[in-house]
């Protein structure tokens, strides 16, 4: 884990950067999985609080429903949201090192992808096994 040594090979390089793009991709799944957990627990805030603290209410928790009153539930589903709130700050912010890092190493290695950035013109298209890099370009330094 504590490798850091520059990739040699351009399967190296290509590995590296495709291990990178999938972390970047890991978090932001991550993130958009507790963005929602977020808006879900912002949803049921607003129902509740309106409510008298003494009415029934039923919470999962696990898999099993309990009943509850409103008083009881809702100062812990606004817990809750405060923890997920701050997991969704440390998750940003990791995603934001992640992609900067994931740009730098495209920058060294001179990395595009297709589509991306000016395009050579290809004489004569290449069989699917000259394909084997996934779309990524590596540029020789």
């Amino acid at each position: 884990m504590g490798e850091k040594r520059d990739p040699v090979g351009e399967k190296e390089i290509v590995e590296k950067f495709q291990a990178l793009r999938s972390e970047r991709e890991d978090l932001a799944s991550s993130l958009y999985a507790r963005g929602a957990d977020l808006q879900e627990h912002e949803v049921v805030i607003r129902a509740l609080q309106p409510l008298e603290g003494k009415r029934r209410c039923y919470r999962l928790i696990g898999d099993v429903l309990v009943e509850r009153t409103v008083a009881e539930v809702l100062p812990a589903v606004q817990h809750n949201r405060d923890q997920l709130s701050e997991v969704v700050k440390s998750l940003k912010s990791k995603m934001e090192v992640k992609q900067k890092e994931l740009g730098d190493f495209q920058a060294k290695f001179k990395i595009r992808m297709r589509g991306e950035g000016p395009q050579e013109p290809s004489p004569s298209p290449k069989p699917a096994a000259a394909n084997a890099s996934q779309g990524v370009l590596v540029g020789s330094s």
